[in-house]
């Protein structure tokens, strides 16, 4: 028979309580079609992500009713223990009580295991990054056209076969220019900085037009108000873990987004016979790298992070949590950036430090235009 069960709700959880009502409605049918409808009770109180003190004390009363216990449900403050009293082992830390491994030292002896070969690379990683490359275009809504300091952005938005996501992009050029190359330009800060970037600025005075996206996750497909109850300089990384429980990743879901844009690219009749080359800064770059690991669309590209130049992250142990956000979960036996990379010829990709030095800057512009 169905055991005694409690639902203890707030109504500002980021848990919707639409959903925890719903659910509460569906076990009460089938608590009471075993005969056992008072089994199962639901309390709400006000309140977010949070105990609060209503709740207790429903709390309390449902476990002296179906426990018998004595004494009544009223909450009472308390003086609570001291930290040190709380804590189960000598130091209040299990690495240096039980000498045991930190994430760091673990991330080092996964690190150090052999590289897998080039060929099983694709493999390892469309599975552990969760990538599914069959997401098809079903329109570009052409939503209106800004203009600042000589450049028109064409805005649209990207429909997708799934549904489950508006793609919104900029398309921008020199108003007096004849376009004739196509840049991808992939920034952390999202599509709304083309205007402040003096590197696309002048890729568009050498005739390119600069294509740009809020990948999921950022500017505007970036929810400000959302941030969990794991977030690590302003990092939430509850986004990360959600994508983790359906089998995918960030890196993942924005690759997948990229190839929406390269489709959207190919489907411009103004890029019929355009070369195709993408300039991705700073956190941006895992998710191209994972993309064009499994399709290469792209006759030149740049990518400037320090992560994938400079040795690998694995080697810090204060890591950044904007590069921990943007890693696959379980890659690290396999793969690294730098491997991926490797699979490319150096005069197809080219890696560069973030942020870019002006001695860089001038290299990519070369390595692009010429």
């Amino acid at each position: 028979m169905p055991k005694p069960s409690l639902i203890i709700t707030t109504v500002n959880d980021f848990f919707s309580i639409h959903g925890a009502r719903e659910t509460f409605a569906e076990v009460k049918n089938s608590y009471s079609a075993l005969g056992k409808g008072d089994n199962i009770e639901m309390v709400e109180d006000m309140g977010r992500h949070e105990s609060t003190k209503l709740n207790r004390m429903a709390m309390y009363s449902f476990f002296q009713k179906h426990l018998s216990l004595p004494g009544d449900s009223t909450d009472v403050e308390i003086e609570p223990f001291h930290v040190e009293e709380l804590w189960s082992t000598t130091t209040g830390q299990v690495s240096s009580s039980l000498k045991g491994k930190t994430v760091y030292a673990l991330n080092q002896m996964y690190g150090s295991r052999k590289s897998i070969s080039e060929s099983s690379v694709s493999e390892h990683l469309s599975r552990l990054s969760g990538i599914k490359l069959d997401r098809n275009l079903t329109s570009a809504v052409f939503t209106g056209k800004i203009a600042k300091n000589r450049i028109e952005v064409e805005k649209y938005f990207l429909e997708n076969s799934k549904g489950d996501y508006v793609l919104p992009v900029y398309v921008a050029s020199k108003s007096d220019s004849n376009a004739n190359k196509v840049l991808l330009w992939l920034h952390p800060k999202g599509k709304e900085i083309i205007f402040e970037s003096i590197i696309t600025r002048e890729l568009m005075n050498q005739g390119y037009t600069v294509v740009s996206a809020d990948l999921p996750g950022i500017g505007e497909l970036n929810n400000l108000e959302f941030v969990g109850d794991g977030i690590i300089q302003q990092v939430s990384f509850n986004y990360l873990f959600g994508a983790n429980l359906i089998g995918k990743s960030i890196v993942g879901i924005q690759a997948e987004s990229i190839d929406l844009l390269v489709q959207f690219i190919h489907g411009d009749p103004r890029n019929k016979n355009r070369k195709l080359h993408a300039l991705i800064e700073h956190s941006t770059s895992s998710s191209f790298l994972h993309y064009i690991s499994l399709r290469n669309p792209f006759n030149k590209s740049v990518v400037a992070n320090r992560y994938v130049s400079g040795p690998s992250s694995i080697t810090q142990e204060y890591f950044d949590p904007e590069e921990a956000f943007y890693s696959v979960p379980g890659s690290l036996p396999y793969y690294n950036l730098l491997s991926l990379v490797a699979l490319h010829p150096k005069d197809i990709l080219k890696v560069v430090n973030h942020p870019l030095l002006d001695t860089e800057v001038k290299q990519l512009m070369d390595f692009l235009i010429h």
